[in-house]
């Protein structure tokens, strides 16, 4: 399981964000059939505020070990500014799930009316 740390995204504007997945030898994974999902929740209420997963259309998979995951500009205006929120993201393959990564990204207001 990784940790990791997103750079700020601003809550009037489309998320959208490219993932490789390497194995212990540093090879490129083939996900053909995995199940992923990737989550944004507030830490202190824990309530689920975003979701994107293989096969409802926001997150796709680029290629060999590469997925793509997209969340719109009107779901990243839901976000408060200025709050960082937890992100966490798990691969069903081949019948085993593992938690792929768990992190945070910080919202920055995008101003914008």
């Amino acid at each position: 399981m990784l940790q990791v740390t997103f750079q700020p995204v601003s809550n009037r504007a489309d998320w959208i964000d490219q993932i490789e997945v390497r194995d212990q030898n540093d090879q490129l994974v083939n996900l053909t059939g995995a199940t992923i999902t990737i989550g944004v929740r507030d830490p202190k209420t824990k309530a689920a505020l975003l979701n994107s997963k293989t096969g409802d259309g926001t997150l796709v998979l680029q290629g060999t070990g590469v997925f793509q995951f997209t969340f719109s500009a009107s779901k990243m205006r839901g976000l408060d500014a200025s709050k960082q929120y937890e992100v966490g993201c798990t691969i069903l393959l081949s019948g085993v799930t593992q938690q792929f990564f768990i992190g945070t990204v910080g919202v920055l207001d995008g101003i914008v009316p």
